[in-house]
């Protein structure tokens, strides 16, 4: 199956709205009525449509609303929920997975050229934007043996069986998490990525 070219970011989130919208069962008319009642945000339905078509841009503050009326991340509506295609910036482009960690903060834009070249933004001017607070949060999170083991020793401290229950589901769905991140590493490792 050839590779998909990478797409901008407005068609990514043009699908994105319609798929989100559609998911939640609603039709353009009615996510219209919940921005303008919401958010005072007006929009009828052939704009909706439009942007869903891809014909017409989105204002950040429109985004938002978007966002906040389908009671999702902002990030949701710019991404694809697979690994392609590649998310494209004009000339530049870089993966799903790294448009994402970048949009959350966690790295500087890996951006590739059209030749597949990595032009690395400056790390040190990403990581100077950040406050103080923001690596001090950072160091403090716990990781996943952590957060598990603690898991276990509320698991323990837990009187009702209602609470160990829900502690046991807590610790399951940990416990997936874990191994599917396993499975992640690995996969990557025997592709020779990361």
């Amino acid at each position: 199956m050839p590779k998909r070219q990478p797409e901008s970011v407005r068609v990514l989130f043009a699908e994105r709205l319609r798929e989100l919208r559609e998911s939640r069962h609603l039709n353009q008319q009615q996510l219209a009525t919940r921005l303008d009642e919401k958010f005072g945000i007006s929009l009828d339905r052939t704009a909706i449509a439009k942007i869903e078509n891809g014909d017409r841009n989105v204002s950040i503050e429109d985004a938002v609303a978007f966002a906040a009326a389908l009671n999702v991340s902002p990030i949701m509506l710019m991404s694809p929920r697979r690994t392609e295609p590649a998310i494209a910036i004009g000339s530049m482009s870089m993966s799903a997975d790294q448009f994402r960690d970048w949009a959350r903060g966690n790295l500087p834009a890996p951006l590739r050229d059209p030749k597949g070249r990595l032009h690395e933004s400056d790390a040190r001017e990403f990581h100077e934007t950040m406050s103080d607070l923001e690596y001090s949060a950072r160091d403090r999170l716990p990781s996943l043996p952590e957060l598990k083991q603690l898991v276990i020793n509320l698991q323990f401290i837990a009187g009702t069986s209602r609470e160990r229950t829900l502690l046991s589901r807590f610790l399951n769905h940990i416990d997936t998490c874990v191994s599917h991140l396993r499975d992640e590493v690995k996969k990557g490792d025997s592709s020779g990525t990361r």
